[in-house]
């Protein structure tokens, strides 16, 4: 029983690799026409590629100007209308404010050219500084006086304690004295 399980098993492996050996052939060679199909499919698109760019060389080239003339026009077309519209508007604000304008340059050309008001704000804070430094430089020299006073004050207090010092010193015994 067991020699005969072996050598089923040992058939069933064989006919497997078998079976599949043939279906993996047989699959590979269809898979290898679909691959030749293909090829032969872009080999063809490519030459009629080739021969349609050769042969309508000129018509691309008059589609490719036309479209250029085309854009171009239409800018063209634009920018006239635009400058067109641009100088209406231009006109229609001339008449709009140009009366304004003129009036206004008459009334500069005509009237008053510095303010009086500006004028005397000016004198007075002239005369009010000069008024003003006229206290501070007095205070300042009171100051400083007062200033040179106490440091006079200051360094001549220092000279006499310094004197004193010196009096006690040379009045101590040589054995005190360092």
């Amino acid at each position: 029983m067991r020699a005969l399980q072996f050598a089923e098993d040992r058939y069933q492996v064989a006919k497997d690799i078998s079976d599949n050996l043939t279906v993996s052939y047989n699959t590979s060679e269809v898979v290898m026409a679909r691959l030749m199909q293909t090829n032969s499919a872009k080999e063809r698109v490519y030459k009629q590629s080739i021969t349609f760019f050769a042969t309508n060389e000129s018509v691309l080239t008059a589609l490719t100007a036309s479209f250029t003339g085309l854009f171009g026009l239409h800018e063209s077309t634009q920018t006239l209308e635009a400058m067109k519209e641009g100088v209406s508007k231009s006109l229609e604000d001339l008449a709009d404010i140009g009366g304004k304008v003129q009036e206004a340059a008459v009334r500069a050309g005509y009237g008053p050219t510095i303010r009086a008001d500006a004028v005397k704000k000016l004198v007075d804070s002239v005369v009010n500084f000069q008024q003003r430094s006229r206290e501070i430089i007095e205070e300042m020299r009171v100051l400083s006086t007062k200033n040179a006073e106490e440091i006079r004050e200051s360094v001549e207090d220092g000279k006499q304690r310094m004197a004193k010092i010196i009096e006690r010193g040379s009045s101590l015994p040589l054995s005190h004295k360092v």
